[in-house]
């Protein structure tokens, strides 16, 4: 899941790394998981409406 997730982030140039995301309390992986959550949905967005 963390790996997922720290893809995910630098994939939107979050540069976020595994030590720091390891470091994490829920809330706050619950933050940055709700972050990539609607960077990926937003992006989807942009993809559609260039077709």
């Amino acid at each position: 899941m963390i790996t997922d997730l720290l893809s995910g982030l630098n994939y939107f140039k979050m540069n976020i790394s595994y030590e720091t995301l390891m470091k994490c309390t829920f809330d706050e992986l619950d933050y940055w998981i709700a972050r990539a959550n609607k960077l990926i949905e937003e992006e989807k967005i942009r993809q559609e409406e260039s077709e």
